[in-house]
């Protein structure tokens, strides 16, 4: 499990037992709405309004006397350095902050990622699959697999008859050799091992479809979801009286 997984079981927990009776749009809608609150919460408790508010006024009053500036050129440069330097102490008063507060969203892409990017797999269910290598841009073999039924296994081998993956897996459409970057974001499913030939495999799951609210305007959940929270951030600025 990497690091931007580990709210990801309480989430599903939240999402399947208290949210059951709501529909995936709904679901996006409510997912949207806690992460935006949080973001913006979590900005609030960091961020130094009061700091950056003068710093706004201060850059204010100072590009208005640059642009009514008629003297000389020293004095010029000197109002001018002074806008770049008040411009770099406000962007620097609000970076920091920012990025605190896109963490819980980083959370919450992971977790919506891994419930609603593909729809469950059924016992018996037909899966197709690409099997890569790193040397080769095309498929060295293509081929399908039975998803095994409740409590029954099955396995995905190379060409050396060795197996590389165990099936069922978690869906997802990708299945690779670990890189470094899963300290951070794991692979649900599993990892090829490294002695093996095999590169990476490539999954064909059907991808999760929105519901009657979004799906005439987006099939799966991802813009609804990035235009939701967008618009729900910027209430919630308004709302806590956030400036900058």
């Amino acid at each position: 499990m990497g690091f931007f997984d580990l709210l990801t079981p309480t989430l599903k927990w939240v999402d399947e037992s208290l949210f059951s009776i709501l529909n995936i749009d709904l679901k996006i809608i409510i997912w949207s709405l806690i992460g935006a609150i949080c973001s913006t919460l979590l900005f609030k408790s960091l961020v130094n309004t009061k700091k950056v508010v003068e710093l706004k006024k201060e850059l204010k009053k100072n590009q208005a006397a640059l642009s009514a500036h008629e003297g000389s050129f020293d004095d010029l440069k000197s109002l001018a350095k002074t806008s770049i330097t008040l411009s770099f102490k406000r962007l620097g008063a609000t970076t920091l902050p920012s990025l605190a507060a896109a963490i819980p969203l980083v959370f919450l892409l992971v977790f919506m990622s891994s419930q609603y990017d593909l729809e469950p797999v059924k016992p018996n269910q037909i899966v197709p699959y690409e099997i890569f290598t790193s040397t080769e841009k095309t498929a060295i073999e293509q081929g399908t697999i039975v998803w095994p039924a409740l409590g029954l296994t099955d396995s995905i081998k190379d060409s050396n008859g060795i197996d590389i993956v165990a099936v069922p897996f978690n869906p997802v459409q990708l299945i690779h050799k670990e890189k470094w970057w899963n300290v951070l974001f794991a692979n649900p499913a599993s990892y090829i091992p490294e002695s093996s030939h095999v590169d990476r495999i490539v999954f064909n799951f059907k991808s999760l479809s929105t519901g009657p609210i979004f799906g005439h305007f987006f099939s799966t959940w991802h813009w609804p979801f990035i235009i939701l929270i967008s618009l729900f951030s910027l209430t919630s600025f308004y709302i806590f009286k956030i400036k900058f």
